[in-house]
């Protein structure tokens, strides 16, 4: 590990590995009482995300999660349960646990139906923030299939404005998709449905940064760039506003994440999200090698345009995340320094002896 000085206007950071990050992280969970396999579910889906550069959804998150825990609005040893199923579809019960361990355990059932029959399908209500999406739609395209994953619920906390307004109306739910390649990675796209996701604007409230013009409204509904008068994130253009609205039915309305048909359930808590999973399975349509080498000829293609000024050259969706998550396995993960402190702070007072840094 070796400590970076970086430009006065960028935070210090700290390098870690991988290993690192995930030993460090799997002992404070376990210190927090959750189940070890769980830790390690936890832990790997949020270093992941630090891999990739996605930093507002990597480990720096788990100190929330440890909070939820200790209030009691998250249970870290409650699984998935499975409330109804069909041979293609499933709607599951989160119940109140790990978001991270709901949503991998709902797309690995959504595998094994797509399997059989050709799609799958699985939805989680009542559960908790699952990190970052392009995992688990990354776990389908590991697998020869497409994958989608998205999060709804039935916008308690609104805290994105409809396009043509100043009111949040409106969730900024993620969606990711993942398309298998054969020898080049797998296409990714994973987005908000606002201009950037409000874990970003955390980013800069942290580092005292200004945000760039466009991404938010203060709670009068006034843009603003001073990331601590933030109140909602701006959408993705009237896109991103729609798309914010069907995310919501599919993660929401569609899994019951705020209310249940079965007669013997009791109404669900309105405020948990909600996750919808789905795997198709290509060789259900096509010979897998036959599309994978299709898909690599695309993706070829498209690396080979001509790049506009400004850019090096042309990149697929995910190809960038793919590649600087390559290079931090080989050179390590640079961690704001002060997000470094916090974890040590954490671990101490959760009585564990290591540390990072």
């Amino acid at each position: 590990m070796s400590t970076q000085s970086e430009p006065s206007a960028e935070p210090a950071t700290i390098t870690v590995t991988a290993d690192e990050l995930h030993s460090f992280w799997v002992e404070v969970l376990q210190a927090a009482d959750v189940p070890e396999d769980a830790a390690h579910t936890l832990t790997s889906i949020q270093v992941a995300a630090d891999l990739r550069g996605v930093h507002s959804h990597g480990t720096r998150a788990i100190i929330r999660y440890i909070g939820e825990m200790e209030s009691g609005s998250m249970d870290p040893a409650k699984g998935l349960s499975i409330v109804r199923e069909t041979p293609a579809m499933a709607i599951t019960d989160g119940n109140a646990g790990i978001g991270q361990v709901a949503a991998k355990q709902a797309m690995s059932l959504a595998l094994v139906k797509a399997r059989q029959s050709g799609v799958g399908i699985v939805g989680v209500r009542r559960s908790s923030h699952a990190g970052a999406l392009a995992y688990y739609s990354m776990q389908a395209a590991a697998a020869g299939m497409i994958g989608f994953a998205t999060s709804g619920r039935r916008v308690r906390r609104a805290n994105m404005a409809a396009f043509g307004s100043i009111t949040p109306l409106l969730a900024n739910h993620p969606l990711s998709w993942a398309i298998p390649a054969g020898e080049a990675p797998p296409i990714v796209l994973d987005m908000a449905t606002g201009v950037v996701a409000f874990g970003k604007i955390s980013l800069a409230q942290r580092d005292g940064k200004p945000l760039p013009p466009g991404w938010a409204l203060d709670a009068a509904g006034q843009p603003t760039e001073d990331a601590t008068q933030a109140a909602m994130v701006l959408p993705l253009g009237a896109k991103g506003s729609a798309l914010s609205l069907v995310m919501s039915v599919l993660g929401g309305f569609l899994v019951a994440s705020g209310q249940s048909r079965d007669s013997d359930l009791p109404d669900l808590d309105t405020d948990r999200p909600g996750h919808f999973l789905m795997a198709i399975n290509v060789e259900h349509f096509v010979r897998l090698s036959h599309f994978q080498a299709e898909i690599d000829e695309r993706i070829h293609e498209i690396r080979n345009g001509t790049p506009a000024p400004g850019h090096e050259r042309v990149y697929v969706p995910g190809e960038i995340e793919w590649l600087l998550a390559e290079r931090r396995r080989r050179e390590g993960i640079p961690m704001h320094a002060g997000d470094i402190a916090d974890f040590n702070a954490l671990a101490a007072r959760l009585g564990v002896s290591s540390t990072l840094g």
